[in-house]
């Protein structure tokens, strides 16, 4: 499970809620890390076991990965996957380790970001089966970038290879995991997530309107839910209020979210003082579920800039609860959206500002797209969600035994 409050986090609870909520018979163990806990407490499944991995994975300074250098994480990998020896001595030595008496047939990796040699210590070590999630293809297409790109890339590869099966959210994803990690295509199989928000439509009046005091919201603004990294895009989005603003059109922001590079967050905050939007751009920090649902009930639209996006979660909460959305076309947003939203060139801050004029200045056409975001969600549902997670967990075990 991930260590941060991300998208990943949320996958990692729909599909919970989904294996372990609908008819199954089966057993879960999530593994889950310091501080992101308290996102699962809520999940009270007389089938699931949450363990803590932190007191006994993490009680020494190695496997941080901030005490490695890149090119240490690079090696450590590489002999990690191909050494079944050392990797069976150090899986021991870190106490990493399904216990015998859990019965386990099948690992489910959902956060192959952070730390992806777990999964190859504990397929080497227990001889079950892996089923890796791949969310974006981010690390695929940069991957000539710089050395934190090609270690990603590495272990993505190395995750891919060493899985039963391998999930993707959409075919862009498929198609460069296919081309780029010499994968067959009958190993990938694509199925994206749902919100985990589909219960709560409807929110009264006195609820939004408490948010809005809470936040010191203005009457329009632009959601954007995302933590802090350079591919969403951030500097680009408020030159392209910037544009607008001089063009007498004042735009508000809201952001959210988890702040991952507190470097790059107060370059943005420089930036944003540096062009006059001070009293335009606003950061409320990580929100609970139900300030959440309020905000994209409150929020004209939802802009979504990032440059290397692939499948998003904020997208199908914004097509469930009426709010429209304005976005990238880069990697796989187009698939997603379909015509249920605007789209530009995330690295044309003139066609950005164009569209977010566009959205801003016209009710007609926010409500067209609303409508339109609503009819790709609305058949949503974890039951049908969950048949298809255990037809995979199914075909993943079988393969196990040829």
């Amino acid at each position: 499970m991930p260590a941060l409050e991300t998208g990943v986090t949320t996958y990692s609870r729909v599909l919970l809620k989904a294996l372990c909520g609908f008819g199954s018979d089966d057993r879960y163990y999530a593994y889950l890390s310091k501080g992101n806990a308290r996102r699962f407490a809520d999940l009270d499944f007389p089938n699931l076991r949450k363990i803590d991995m932190d007191p006994e994975f993490f009680k020494t300074k190695m496997m941080e990965f901030k005490y490695l250098r890149s090119i240490g994480m690079l090696a450590f990998g590489f002999l990690m996957n191909k050494n079944r020896f050392l990797c069976n001595i150090l899986n021991r030595i870190y106490a990493f380790h399904l216990p015998q008496e859990y019965g386990l047939d099948l690992l489910i990796y959902t956060s192959y970001g952070a730390f992806p040699h777990i999964p190859l210590f504990v397929g080497f070590s227990e001889s079950i089966p892996l089923v890796s999630v791949i969310h974006d293809a981010r690390y695929i297409i940069y991957r000539q970038e710089s050395i934190r790109t090609r270690t990603n890339f590495l272990y993505t590869r190395l995750l891919v290879e060493n899985s039963a099966l391998v999930v993707v959210p959409t075919s862009f994803v498929k198609e460069k995991v296919m081309d780029y990690c010499k994968v067959p295509e009958s190993k990938i199989r694509v199925l994206f997530s749902i919100p985990e928000i589909n219960s709560r439509r409807e929110e009264s009046v006195a609820s939004l309107n408490m948010v809005r005091e809470r936040f010191i919201l203005p009457p329009k603004f632009l959601f954007f839910p995302s933590m802090i990294a350079d591919v969403k895009n951030h500097l680009t989005l408020v030159k392209a209020m910037r544009i607008l603003k001089d063009k007498g059109v004042v735009v508000s922001l809201v952001m959210s979210g988890t702040i991952t590079d507190r470097k790059l967050f107060e370059e943005i905050m420089r930036q944003v003082s540096e062009l006059g939007l001070t009293e335009d751009v606003r950061h409320v920090g990580f929100v609970s579920e139900e300030e959440k649902v309020a905000l994209y009930k409150l929020a004209t639209c939802l802009i979504m800039p990032s440059v290397g996006e692939s499948w998003s979660l904020p997208i199908w909460e914004s097509f469930y609860l009426d709010c429209p959305v304005v976005a990238s076309n880069a990697f796989d947003l187009p698939e997603q959206i379909g015509n249920a939203g605007l789209l530009f060139d995330p690295f044309n801050v003139e066609d950005m500002a164009e569209k977010i004029y566009a959205i801003w200045t016209d009710e007609q056409l926010r409500q067209e797209l609303v409508k339109k975001g609503y009819e790709r969600v609305k058949s949503f549902a974890l039951s049908d969600y969950a048949r298809h997670w255990q037809g995979i967990i199914k075909e993943a075990v079988e393969r196990s035994k040829e």
